[in-house]
């Protein structure tokens, strides 16, 4: 009996084991796919570079003019959900120690240079979704009937951002697919769970 449970704990974790190398597998050939086609490099540093610290300070204050009733929330919402996603980002990036492609992949060199040496989740990703989400949340409903609706315009944009920045770091090469997706579902789901669960 205790050898039947042995046996099976051994074969559950190599299914585990083979589809976590699948799944690397998988996200090495889309990387080396995506970065074997031409693209502009300036582009997507100024992309990618967008989403870098400063930026967020001054979209906060335009946010502060722009939004006025709901910039109280807008400003709450982005700081407590940074707060909470930077340990978080901290905690996964060097707990999983994933490396980044210029260290997976023989003979590869990255455009930029990368701040640390792991790769998964993209704290770039993470941050861009954090803002466009606590954006979305807060913009007050449009009133009245209108051909052209102007929330609906800034939430659409600046989710197109938060995709390209996750688009830039994989351009870039310092992300893998896979990094820059778990940093969208973590932004996301940072900034949802600050909303219910301490904002409302």
């Amino acid at each position: 009996m205790q050898f039947d449970y042995i046996e099976h704990m051994s074969k559950t974790m190599t299914n585990r084991i083979q589809i976590l190398f699948a799944l690397q597998r998988l996200d090495e050939a889309v990387f080396c796919r995506v970065n074997n086609t031409r693209f502009s490099r300036r582009l997507f540093r100024t992309i990618s570079g967008s989403a870098d610290g400063p930026f967020y300070l001054l979209a906060a204050a335009l946010s502060w003019l722009w939004l006025r009733d709901s910039s109280l929330q807008f400003l709450s919402l982005l700081t407590l959900s940074f707060v909470t996603e930077r340990p978080l980002y901290f905690i996964l990036k060097n707990g999983l120690k994933r490396n980044r492609p210029a260290q997976a992949i023989p003979g590869f060199v990255s455009i930029i240079v990368p701040s640390d040496h792991f790769s998964f989740p993209s704290g770039h990703t993470s941050g861009a979704f954090i803002f466009a989400t606590t954006l979305m949340l807060t913009l007050p409903e449009s009133t009245g009937v209108s051909i052209i609706n102007l929330n609906l315009i800034a939430i659409s944009a600046i989710y197109c951002w938060a995709m390209l920045v996750a688009a830039s770091r994989v351009m870039l090469g310092v992300h893998f697919p896979g990094d820059t997706i778990a940093g969208a579902v973590l932004g996301t789901t940072t900034t949802f769970s600050i909303q219910i669960l301490v904002l409302l």
